[in-house]
């Protein structure tokens, strides 16, 4: 695979900056299923899936079941 371009590094910070804080409108916990809702008609569930699995690994967001939590207020970085 080619490596990223310094805009679809920035593009993919964004999008993940943004997810971050779409989950953090709900203090309790965002629903996994609502928030792919939004996003269907502009994603495949596959990169949904693999954009949630970066937040959780890097520690930004936690999933407990289907329910999606930010973690802090800090930017997505990515090494």
């Amino acid at each position: 695979m080619p490596a990223m371009t310094q805009a679809q590094y920035k593009a993919l910070v964004h999008i993940l900056d943004t997810l971050v804080e779409t989950i953090r409108e709900v203090p309790d916990g965002m629903p996994s299923a609502h928030l792919y809702a939004m996003l269907m008609g502009d994603m495949s569930h596959d990169t949904y899936e693999h954009l949630i699995g970066i937040l959780v690994r890097s520690g930004k967001v936690t999933q407990e079941g289907f329910l999606l939590k930010a973690v802090d207020t800090a930017k997505v970085t990515l090494h």
